[in-house]
């Protein structure tokens, strides 16, 4: 391979990456898709020609956005769960890579749950939809094995592994929300406290489940 093809593959990634810190930018400062193409080709200091030799779309940066952000998400949950031996705890790290990440991380809060869409956006078409679902279940299945280990059993119900993850992610979701909105302050609470409670009731509740 020449110099010249192997720097081909180089300048085609850091234009990706160029264009997705700009589109980052826009969407968070103008509203997500309502914004256009101009301003994040200005952002990032190119033509639109040059973002459609990438990117077919807003919404295909819109999902490759949402797509690196699902995949960092799903390493960081699956790592922390990995360092602990004991269920109880690795599900704790889990849920705590979870928090943190998103805490940090306000704008792929945001941007998971197309709150920037004013027009009622509830995806970027089945197609795609299939792919970001199947990364954002990486996470949760995380979460699915961690309850597995603690007893819950793998099949269908309420008290399935399965159903429990569902369900704890259900909870963060909202607990992310409280952080965003500022309520959780309102409560005379933090979000660290209620994740700690909402953590200790599913784990008690599996305790309990297994010894009856």
């Amino acid at each position: 391979m020449t110099p010249s093809a192997r720097q081909k593959p180089r300048d085609h990634k850091a234009r990706r990456e160029r264009i997705l810190a700009a589109a980052r930018t826009v969407f968070e400062a103008k509203g997500g898709l309502g914004a256009g193409l101009r301003p994040i080709a200005a952002e990032a200091g190119c033509t639109t020609g040059a973002i459609y030799a990438v990117f077919s779309s807003k919404e295909d940066i819109y999902a490759a956005l949402l797509e690196d952000s699902l995949r960092e998400l799903a390493q960081k949950v699956a790592g922390a769960a990995g360092r602990e031996a004991a269920p109880d705890r690795a599900l704790r790290a889990a849920i705590t890579a979870f928090y943190e990440y998103y805490q940090s991380h306000i704008f792929e809060y945001s941007l998971g749950l197309y709150l920037f869409e004013k027009d009622g956006r509830k995806g970027l078409g089945a197609e795609r939809d299939a792919e970001l679902n199947a990364l954002l279940s990486e996470s949760i299945d995380v979460l699915r094995v961690c309850f597995e280990r603690l007893g819950a059993p793998a099949g269908d119900g309420t008290q399935s592994a399965r159903a429990l993850a569902n369900a704890l992610f259900t909870s963060l979701i909202g607990v992310m929300a409280m952080i965003v909105s500022g309520r959780d302050r309102s409560l005379q609470t933090d979000a660290r406290e209620i994740l700690e409670t909402t953590l200790d009731t599913y784990i008690a509740s599996l305790k309990c489940n297994t010894v009856t």
